[in-house]
This record gives structure tokens, C-alpha cells and sequence, in this order.
């Protein structure tokens, strides 16, 4: 998934500084990625091409995926599946 994140990222931007948080929560059991990037407003899930194959890996190992736009910062956090 992180690379997948990167990859895309990295297509659709000239820099490439990111902050990475990943956490996971044992009451919930869940891992949380939070994506953050700096400058224009970009959602790389969004702004990807639909069939971009990046994304279908990234939707399908995700419950959820919610988009912020905080300041100058892109917060792109990823609720990952977990197996029962």
C-alpha cells in the first residue's frame, strides 16, 4: 500500500516530501495510514486514472479512505482491512 501511495504520488507531483504515520488500534483492530503531503491541494486517489491499477490495490485492501485539506497540507488517511 505504501508504495502503491508513493508510486502514485510521485506521477502526479515534481517534489516528493511526505509524512507517513501508520497506527494501529487493537480496540478497533484496524491500521490507520495517514499520507501527508505538502503545497497545492492534491488527492492522489482521485486525481488517479480509474484503471490505474495502484488505486484498485489500494481501494481493495482498504475499508475506508477519507480525504483533508488542512492549510497547506494534503492528509490522505487509508483505513486498512484487517482478517478476522
Amino acid at each position: 500500500i505504501i508504495e502503491e501511495l508513493l508510486v502514485l504520488y510521485k506521477s502526479q507531483t515534481e517534489t516528493m516530501k511526505v509524512d507517513l504515520r501508520i497506527s494501529y488500534s487493537e480496540k478497533h483492530n484496524n491500521i490507520e495510514i495517514i499520507f501527508e503531503t505538502y503545497g497545492k491541494e492534491l488527492n492522489i486517489i482521485e486525481n488517479a486514472e480509474p484503471d490505474d491499477i495502484g488505486v484498485m490495490i489500494i481501494k481493495n485492501k482498504t475499508e475506508k479512505i477519507e480525504f483533508e485539506r488542512k492549510e497547506d497540507k494534503n492528509m490522505l488517511t487509508l483505513y486498512l482491512k484487517m482478517n478476522k
